[in-house]
């Protein structure tokens, strides 16, 4: 599968961010799930943490290849080695698909007709220009059968029609992807 399709970030269910009060004891702060704790923070650190993620995300930990970042009370995870502002603009990305899908629900729900934005042509340049960059061949497979122009963020998410979001893609192929990123 092609890098552009990979999920790069994805929000962790398992793990979070937890502070555990006893009687008698000081709070701990660690990260981990509910029952087992990975990693156990000073309050210090814990706070400024809980201040930094409201706007940049906070790298928690890191094992095995695999990053876990605090961003806007949500821990995501990744395997590419991202930086801050890699994590912060596919969070955001996500929230803004999010949004996007809640928005066309609920105008369906209320019996809008034109739900989602109208699809505009693609022009002949950036055809042309998308078709030399990728000399003609699906970008997962490399067929040169039944070639079809995919979206890297799919139209429905917010997608343009540029040569940076668009790419070749047999029929195959791109029933496989569907509309993930």
């Amino acid at each position: 599968m092609a890098r552009s399709t990979q999920k790069l970030l994805t929000r962790e269910t398992r793990y979070g961010m937890w502070i555990v009060s006893q009687p008698l004891r000081p709070k701990k702060y660690w990260f981990g799930t509910d029952t087992k704790p990975y990693r156990e923070f000073k309050k210090s650190w814990y706070v400024d943490a809980l201040e930094r993620q409201a706007h940049d995300p906070v790298k928690l930990h890191e094992h095995e290849g695999r990053s876990w970042w605090w961003f806007e009370k949500t821990v995501y995870t990744e395997r590419e080695g991202l930086g801050a502002d890699d994590v912060k603009a596919l969070a955001l990305q996500m929230l803004r698909g999010k949004e996007a899908t809640l928005e066309r629900a609920h105008a369906e729900m209320r019996g809008e007709a034109q739900a989602s934005r109208p699809r505009e042509p693609i022009s002949e340049a950036v055809r042309h220009q998308v078709w030399r960059r990728d000399q003609g061949r699906c970008v997962d497979c490399g067929s040169r059968e039944n070639l079809e122009l995919d979206h890297i963020i799919p139209w429905s998410e917010g997608g343009s029609n540029t040569v940076r979001n668009l790419e070749l893609r047999c029929a195959t192929c791109n029933g496989t992807k569907g509309d993930r990123i």
